[in-house]
């Protein structure tokens, strides 16, 4: 893992894919989650030989979570100790989990639970924003990645509030014509004031 880092996700295709890790990102993160917006396709994602890969999962069966090639697994279910233990037994990838942090109780549960895992801190699927108060006081008690709602115009200010090591981005960088692809330029400006940042 890079000493802070930046992650630009959702990713669907190889020149997109190409255009980020050009552009300084430190991880690239594809959703391999069948059905979802933003899923990229197996054969488009095996095109792509460059880069440290991050695959996001939403409660997957363990062979196909295996069956991708990956730097690290991100996962962004309801995975209990149990299957990220027997997950671990047979990858040598980092793990990752998605986890929201909207209100107190989920501050509590973020920090007292996957405690040996980096914590991504996320927006609530279809609801809250992430709090970043409390994603800041998080971030300064485990290594936490912040997400959620970030763009160029709000990431300095979302590092601020915390000692993050990482932060991700996806819709943020999107192009406001097709949610699938990227814009290039969001994406470089995102990168410079991360790095300013972090």
């Amino acid at each position: 893992m890079p000493g802070k880092f930046i992650k630009i996700c959702g990713l669907t295709n190889y020149s997109d894919a190409k255009a980020a890790f050009e552009a300084g990102a430190d991880y690239l993160g594809f959703i391999l989650i069948p059905g979802a917006r933003r899923a990229i396709e197996k054969a488009e994602f095996e095109r792509i030989d460059f880069g440290r890969k991050v695959g996001v999962f939403l409660n997957a069966p363990i062979d196909f979570v295996l069956s991708f090639k990956l730097d690290v697994i991100q996962l962004h279910g309801t995975e209990s100790e149990e299957y990220i233990a027997e997950l671990r037994s047979q990858t040598t990838c980092e793990i990752w989990k998605a986890l929201p942090v909207v209100d107190k109780a989920s501050f509590d549960f973020a920090k007292d639970n996957y405690k040996d895992l980096t914590l991504l801190i996320d927006s609530e699927k279809g609801g809250r924003s992430c709090d970043r108060v409390l994603a800041g006081e998080l971030s300064k008690i485990r290594p936490t990645i912040l997400a959620g709602g970030l763009t160029p115009e709000n990431v300095g200010g979302a590092i601020a509030l915390g000692e993050p090591i990482g932060v991700d981005v996806a819709g943020g960088v999107e192009s406001a014509i097709d949610p699938r692809k990227k814009d290039i330029d969001k994406i470089k400006a995102f990168i410079k004031e991360a790095r300013k940042n972090l």
